[in-house]
């Protein structure tokens, strides 16, 4: 009995003995046509081959579907539970199978080591294993009640029913003049009746069916995800690579060309997928082609890494960049981006629709600066620019990630719930109340962005999140990092940490911790615990904890009301909280040594940050440290006293010349400034020996570097430098950490070579001497959402 019987049609004959060689050196029996003996009779061979095949390989292509060879045996292994289709190139199936789970080799060039491939082969295997163990081998397929066609208007269905009682009653009069008498008459009626009946009765609403498919936790983190337009393919960022599944695959194929990818959006019809790549020398927009398997730049953007895109069906593209800029746009088949919407009043623009008919754009707009008040994104706006007069309209406010559906809704996020409300796209208002339509959505309050998309066809992808919505979408943890990458838990409990700072002492961590509520306090954990208790509770936001010198204080950056300020308070919850002094939304306390605290805040300018020293046993007032015309942030002083360690950016922020650097300290003029890093460095810390630096790269895969110097009384020498581990996808830390110098994505742990950082709480801890490994989560997928949401929110 053979293992596979192969259908195919005679065009295709090619492509089919490519597939029965290499199916036979896998090691599976495989019969085909050209097995045929001399003198037996082809259709009683093709026959019993057909009964006696474990499973039946279908090609589909542009003739086999007009095969009826092919439909026929297709035809029968369906009944059997036996097939296994194969796109070998696009092509519409017949109706019967279009619905059916069926491989996408059409990109298949005959290598065995081709990982869509390998993956073809591994779900053929597991398929022949379970027919001969007796289970069932019935291969998944999305009930085709799912993907019916659209249901006709009231107005459509009774245009029908008028042409068809017109040809009954013509039919009717007809038969009248043939057959006499009252018999034939009321049979006429009866026809007639029941015509209308069957025509006018109501439609089946298409049924509204959900799933979930596992995935990397890294796309939430990541690259995120993006849903084709006639919602049948997901594409998803890990670890700065691609990975392309359509939602009736078991296994996802790696997309070429794609280091670096993130913020990923489809062209119009589908046909590629669009996505920002960053290196360590440049960013670019790039798009790749599924149909031709290339991938092309179409932009140089230069300054910041991109944030998101869209796409519109003039052959334009717009998008956003990190940091505090307007939106860009391009020509979709490449060229020099242009302006397109600047700030105005607002911190930052990101996350374009293009509304139809491509007049207006829709955008999230942050109300407040990128610093200390980033974390408030449920309260932008939703804002509408005219592409060609530049003119503006809020059209919501409190609310981001906004988009339109052709249902006429347009659904945004806040405080981790999706919501919905009926909008005019020629009005650009809306209409009747906000509905919440999904609660728990995976969001992140830091950067704005929501994990849900949803396509023309009516198919939503989301994320899930924790409770009010802030942050990542799992709670987190803290966790030990050994130098090689080795990831141990730490804390006992999971919340939604971030900007863990330890004691000098080495027995406690100061930490960041965002309640349900979105308030920010300051949290002390034991080190050998893991426990937790709460340290500040009165400010809306205490963020950026530095402890003193002798462990016994911590200070934190707190904004109550509208002023921003420096306090202190002890780490065992004793006494009131103190005010230190009074500053800037880029207030942060970056380090202490003895009694000399270093702090940023903005410059004399008012846009550029300068770095300051405060005496704590006095009060007397701040002193400059470094203030010039570039900005400064993130100053570590050296455990011996000697050299301050710092990250600066030219004026305007945001650009590939962002550089570590090294200088003494507390004379700061003394011998000028030494660079550790390339135009990528972030996040200095230094060694509890003082002998090495450490610095985080600001680019994909995001590593953590560590480099060796060599010090005399007044020069510093880099010696070597060495990546330690990459900290893109396995650690959480935001875009104001790496870009904008606030606070610290990893810490160095006191009297040990380890490292502090937040990880997804389901991240798993390493034992001795192992690697940690990357755990799945779940993307929930609801076919035909669409009518879901026009019940909950009807748009007439």
């Amino acid at each position: 009995m053979p293992d596979l019987f192969l259908s195919y049609a005679r065009d295709d004959q090619d492509i089919a003995r490519r597939f029965a060689e290499n199916l036979q050196r896998e090691g599976f029996e495989v019969w085909w046509d050209q097995a045929l003996n001399p003198g037996e009779a082809f259709d009683q061979v093709t026959e019993e081959a057909l009964a006696a095949a474990s499973a039946v390989i279908v090609l589909w292509s542009k003739s086999s579907v007009s095969s009826r060879w092919v439909r026929a045996e297709a035809t029968q292994a369906n009944a059997n539970h036996r097939l296994l289709p194969v796109m070998i190139e696009p092509c519409t199936r017949p109706i019967m199978f279009e619905l059916t789970h069926t491989a996408d080799l059409s990109n298949w060039k005959g290598g065995r080591d081709d990982p869509a491939w390998q993956a073809f082969v591994a779900s053929v295997r597991r398929f022949v294993q379970r027919r001969g163990s007796g289970e069932s081998a019935v291969v998944p397929a999305l009930r085709p009640e799912t993907m019916a066609l659209p249901r006709p208007t009231p107005r459509e269905r009774m245009a029908r029913a008028v042409g068809v009682l017109g040809a009954a009653a013509t039919w009717a009069g007809s038969l009248l003049r043939r057959y006499w008498g009252r018999l034939a008459f009321a049979l006429a009626l009866a026809v007639v009746a029941s015509v209308m009946t069957w025509t006018l009765r109501p439609r089946i609403e298409r049924e509204v069916t959900r799933f979930s498919i596992e995935v990397p936790p890294a796309i939430f983190g990541g690259g995120g995800f993006a849903l084709s337009p006639d919602g049948r393919r997901l594409v998803y960022g890990i670890a700065g690579q691609l990975w392309s599944r359509r939602l009736d695959q078991d296994e996802p194929t790696q997309i070429p060309g794609a280091d670096g990818a993130t913020a990923l959006f489809f062209s119009p019809d589908g046909r590629s997928i669009a996505f920002f790549a960053t290196d360590k020398s440049d960013n670019k927009l790039k798009a790749f082609d599924f149909s031709g398997e290339a991938t092309r730049v179409l932009a140089d953007i230069g300054q910041a890494p991109g944030m998101a895109g869209a796409w519109d069906s003039k052959g334009r593209i717009f998008y956003g960049l990190s940091g505090p800029y307007g939106l860009s746009k391009v020509a979709a088949v490449g060229g020099i981006p242009e302006a397109f919407a600047p700030l105005g009043n607002y911190g930052d623009l990101d996350y374009p629709d293009v509304l139809p008919g491509g007049s207006w754009v829709l955008f999230t707009a942050h109300v407040g600066q990128l610093g200390l008040d980033q974390g408030n994104w449920s309260s932008a706006d939703i804002v509408a620019q005219s592409v060609a007069t530049v003119e503006r309209k809020i059209v919501l406010k409190g609310g981001h990630f906004a988009r339109y559906l052709p249902t006429g809704h347009l659904v945004f996020a806040r405080n981790g719930t999706l919501y919905a409300v009926a909008f005019d796209s020629q009005r650009l208002a809306t209409r009747g109340r906000e509905v919440p339509v999904l609660q728990g959505l995976g969001t992140d309050e830091t950067s704005g962005f929501a994990a849900y998309v949803v396509s023309a066809n009516g198919t939503l992808v989301y994320g899930r999140g924790t409770p009010g919505g802030r942050g990542d979408a799992l709670k987190k943890s803290i966790v030990r990092v050994s130098r090689n990458g080795e990831v141990t838990g730490l804390s006992a409990d999971a919340r939604n940490y971030s900007t863990p700072r330890a004691a000098p002492d080495g027995s406690k961590i100061a930490v960041e911790v965002t309640d349900g509520n979105q308030h920010v306090h300051i949290w002390i954990m034991d080190v050998k615990t893991g426990g937790a208790t709460q340290l500040t509770f009165d400010g809306d936001e205490d963020r950026f904890p530095v402890w003193t010198a002798d462990s016994r204080e911590v200070l934190f950056t707190s904004k109550r009301g509208k002023d921003y300020a420096l306090w202190r308070k002890a780490a065992d919850g004793s006494g009131e909280a103190r005010k230190v002094l009074d500053g800037t939304d880029a207030l942060v306390a970056t380090d202490v040594h003895d009694h000399t605290l270093i702090y940023q805040d903005r410059g004399a300018g008012g846009m550029q940050r300068d770095l300051f020293t405060f005496d704590l046993t006095a009060k007397g007032s701040p002193q400059p440290l470094l203030a010039t015309p570039e900005d400064e942030a993130g100053g570590r002083v050296s455990p011996d006293g000697k050299w301050i360690a710092y990250v600066s950016t030219p004026v305007g922020g945001a650009t590939v010349d962002r550089r570590v650097y090294v200088r003494p300290f507390p004379n700061s003029a003394a011998g000028g400034q030494r660079a550790i890093s390339d135009g990528t460095g972030a996040a200095p810390a230094w060694s509890m020996a003082g002998d090495q630096i450490y610095y985080s790269v600001n680019a994909a895969p995001v590593p953590l570097n560590a480099v060796s110097i060599a010090a005399t009384p007044t020069t510093i020498t880099p010696t070597g430098r060495r990546e330690l581990f990459d900290m893109a996808n396995r650690f959480v830390f935001n875009r104001m950490g790496t870009s904008l110098g606030y606070g610290f994505v990893y810490e160095v742990l006191p009297k040990s070579d380890e490292f502090l950082a937040v990880a997804a709480a389901d991240t798993p801890r390493a034992p001795e001497g192992a690697q940690a490994t990357p755990s799945t989560q779940h993307l929930y997928v609801v076919l035909n959402w669409f009518e879901e949401l026009k019940k909950l929110v009807p748009v007439e």
